[in-house]
């Protein structure tokens, strides 16, 4: 299991009993992609563990081995940059901003 809850899994592998320990592995509003050319059966779910809060179970198709080296590949460089930026507002300049 991962350390803390995941934000979003893909399987590459065509092991169709890993796609519940993925759901299960992520967080409320995850997505898990099924990502390759075959799949084994997918055992039974549980709604609770594996679907509940909002988690999102999607099938790719045609990805292959390479696909997924390239796409660890660019992961490790990401493109964009994200900064966050804080400011104090009183709470009338948010009133009179509101009206």
């Amino acid at each position: 299991m991962a350390p803390h809850p995941l934000d979003s899994a893909i399987v590459f592998a065509p092991a169709g009993e890993l796609v519940p320990l993925a759901l299960r592995a992520t967080a409320p509003g995850a997505t898990v992609v099924i990502a390759g050319i075959h799949l084994g059966d997918i055992p039974a779910l549980v709604y609770e563990d594996h679907l509940s809060h909002e988690r999102d179970l999607r099938s790719m198709t045609a990805n292959t081995r390479t696909d997924g080296i390239e796409f660890h590949a660019e992961e490790r460089h990401p493109r964009a940059d994200a900064s966050i930026s804080r400011s104090i507002t009183s709470s009338a300049q948010v009133a009179a901003s509101s009206s």
